[in-house]
């Protein structure tokens, strides 16, 4: 199971701020939102937004959009490649795309920076990426509706 999801993506001065909460509405509409103001090296601003939930129910979402958007095959045949030593899965997602609603994986800059706990524990000693696995396939099995 996973035991939480936070989204992080920057707003430039050049940005218009509602269309960049738009597209973290769009990847997790459940999650909180904090912004924390920054500047750049030319001290020009730049808007820190977060949004956070361990709300199974919000991540169960978050993987079905996945699921809906084909990218979830993707990130399984990543073979662990996302997941870090602390068995955080990292993604990073488009930020145009999503604030167009359509969830794209990239490796741009200009992303949404998603990172997701794998939390539960293997009694048969897996690896984190093999419980995420099972989690995502589990979540995503019996999203038919969009199949």
């Amino acid at each position: 199971m996973f035991a939480w999801l936070e989204l992080r993506t920057y707003c430039h001065a050049t940005e218009d701020q509602e269309k960049v909460v738009k597209a973290l509405g769009f990847i997790c509409p459940q999650a909180r939102l904090t912004v924390a103001r920054t500047e750049g090296y030319n001290r020009n601003p730049i808007l820190v937004m977060s949004a956070r939930t361990d709300s199974s129910r919000a991540i169960k979402d978050f993987w079905r959009l996945l699921h809906r958007e084909s990218l979830v095959d993707t990130i399984l045949q990543s073979g662990g490649k996302m997941v870090d030593d602390n068995g955080i899965l990292h993604l990073r997602l488009g930020k145009q795309e999503a604030y167009m609603g359509k969830a794209v994986l990239t490796d741009r800059e200009d992303v949404v920076s998603v990172r997701i706990k794998i939390a539960r524990h293997s009694p048969q000693k897996q690896g984190p990426f093999e419980i995420a696995r099972e989690t995502i396939e589990e979540l995503t099995k019996f999203d038919v509706s969009h199949t």
